[in-house]
């Protein structure tokens, strides 16, 4: 790792226009205040020219038009009252750069001499939980509405995670999810954090025909950053990860180097339904033998073919596998 590397850091306190705009675009971190940062390449009286139109300035470059499509990392109401959380995300980024670059012996170390789960996330799927403690932090939190992106520690490790809003439901991702995800693993991958994604997504969602291009476009995209990191990727199946979602976020040859999946989860290319649709497409067909033929038959049969890589576990495994995963990650790094 290139231990001069530099992160940059915007905090949009007003207006940012013209060139200033553009060094914003490009860093690593942008900070925007609610209802007071405006971001934008020519001003109100410029644009509303050039469009015919009278144009206002939230309208041009306001905290909405932002959140759909260049995020800030992180958004605040009061940079004064809330430094602690702005100080905090910028600590997590240090010390990932400290740790993966061999500043930080002691801690690896003592990482390294455990085989045991951390003594304050010992309850049974307190990994699920663990975003919500308070050393943990949620960045591009305002777009996306099926994949949240933390800043989490585990044994005092930074660890990019990446779940549900609600882990027992499964989602479906959208643009704006691709989106989020593509900064958040560009953020990671400059600090060469390892990430971990808890997966319960069944694809992409519905595109209108005229979106199709765009949305595919993005998968791509999000596709190729994902593969920068897939040798510190994580991927916890705990119920659905098929078709564009389990190319995303849990094929060992794109995006993940290991599987955590829990018991009675799937994951596959197709789903059953998905593939009964494409085989079949009769309505008096016995659909619920098919599925189960097709579920014991063709779904996670890399579990047998990789047995280094994938692993069947029980939800209250979890924290002790995760935490055997990064041992291993660090044994390998050092």
């Amino acid at each position: 790792m290139n231990n001069n590397i530099a992160l940059n850091i915007s905090i949009i306190d007003g207006v940012a226009a013209g060139g200033a705009s553009i060094i914003t675009y490009l860093s690593d971190i942008r900070i925007f205040l609610a209802n007071k940062s405006m971001l934008f390449i020519h001003g109100p009286k410029i644009s509303s020219k050039l469009l015919d139109r009278k144009i206002e300035a939230a309208e041009l470059g306001g905290i909405n038009v932002h959140t759909q499509n260049s995020l800030p990392t992180l958004i605040v109401n009061n940079i004064n009252r809330d430094y602690k959380k702005v100080i905090q995300l910028i600590q997590y980024l240090i010390d990932a750069l400290e740790i993966w670059s061999g500043k930080r012996p002691k801690i690896i170390e003592k990482i390294k001499g455990s085989t045991e789960a951390p003594n304050d996330h010992q309850e049974d799927n307190e990994f699920l939980r663990i975003i919500n403690v308070e050393e943990s932090i949620e960045v591009y939190p305002e777009s996306g509405t099926s994949l949240k992106t933390y800043l989490c520690k585990i044994r005092r490790v930074p660890i990019g995670v990446v779940t549900s809003p609600n882990i027992e439901q499964t989602h479906r991702v959208d643009i704006k999810d691709l989106i989020k995800l593509r900064f958040f693993i560009r953020l990671l991958r400059k600090t060469n954090i390892p990430i971990i994604y808890q997966v319960n997504h069944s694809g992409l969602q519905d595109t209108p025909e005229a979106e199709k291009s765009r949305i595919i476009q993005e998968f791509v995209e999000t596709i190729k950053e994902i593969y920068n990191i897939r040798n510190r990727a994580l991927s916890i199946v705990t119920k659905e990860s098929f078709g564009p979602a389990y190319i995303l976020l849990s094929s060992l040859n794109l995006s993940t180097s290991k599987i955590l999946q829990w018991r009675n989860s799937g994951m596959g290319v197709l789903s059953p339904e998905d593939a009964y649709t494409i085989s079949f497409k009769k309505d008096d067909f016995e659909y619920e033998r098919y599925y189960s033929w097709y579920k014991s038959e063709y779904i996670n049969i890399g579990v047998e073919k990789y047995p280094a890589k994938i692993k069947v576990i029980n939800p209250e495994d979890t924290n002790r596998e995760v935490n055997k995963w990064l041992i291993e990650l660090i044994n390998h790094i050092y």
